[in-house]
């Protein structure tokens, strides 16, 4: 099995590089995110927690990642509506 189809069953690092990170995120949550849009929102903010490596090599934790869509994803809905009467009812 090659790097490209890699699925969720796979074993995934615990600790991945950029370009493993992004192919992670869509593999596995479906979340299309180049690892130039990772670098970016490490520099605005706003994307998954990282740590480097020698104060070079990002690196992003598995669970970390997980943590980041869990926490992106809007609740479930049964059609759009629901979002719409939802956003309603939460508006002053």
């Amino acid at each position: 099995m090659n790097h490209e189809t890699q699925g969720i069953d796979t074993v995934w690092p615990a600790r991945m590089r950029r370009a493993q990170a992004s192919q992670y995120l869509f593999n596995v949550h479906g979340v299309k995110l180049c690892p130039q849009s990772l670098a970016r929102l490490a520099c605005k903010g706003g994307g998954p927690c990282y740590k480097t490596l020698n104060g070079r090599w990002v690196l992003y934790e598995r669970a970390d990642l997980d943590l980041w869509v869990s926490e992106h994803l809007s609740p479930a809905r049964a059609h759009s509506a629901a979002h719409q009467v939802a956003k309603a009812q939460q508006a002053p």
